[in-house]
């Protein structure tokens, strides 16, 4: 069990990256919990939150990156068990050209090549 020093801070929005921590905590055995585990206030970026409360945090790639000068490390990169599944998806009954172009982009190889070069992200088996 993590020390009380120690915080971690979860998104505890129901986002792919508070599932994948979820997913984390059980397979460690470890049942998150006060005073060390501590659910993230949703008023600031979650980067933001975790520099001010000097804690740990998972964080999706995005959303790091959104964060220039957030001044905090990173521990663990490209771990495959923390590699979220990203679908793109268009509505039929209300085809926007744009979304269509996407999807089609984003569904061929080129798309799937642009994906790949990724770290952390699969291009699932057909």
């Amino acid at each position: 069990m993590p020390s009380e020093a120690l915080v971690f801070v979860s998104s505890n929005d129901g986002s792919g990256v508070h599932a994948a921590e979820q997913a984390a905590w059980r397979l460690a055995g470890i049942a998150p919990q006060a005073p060390w585990y501590r659910a993230a206030a949703g008023k600031r970026p979650l980067a933001e939150e975790v520099r001010s409360q000097q804690a740990w945090a998972i964080v999706e790639r995005g959303a790091w990156l959104a964060q220039p000068g957030a001044r905090l490390r990173v521990h663990l990169d490209g771990d495959p068990a923390l590699a979220e599944t990203v679908r793109a998806a268009r509505a039929f009954r209300s085809p926007h050209p744009a979304a269509t172009l996407f999807c089609d982009w984003i569904a061929g190889s080129r798309g799937h090549a642009v994906v790949a070069r990724q770290r952390a992200y699969r291009v699932p088996a057909r």
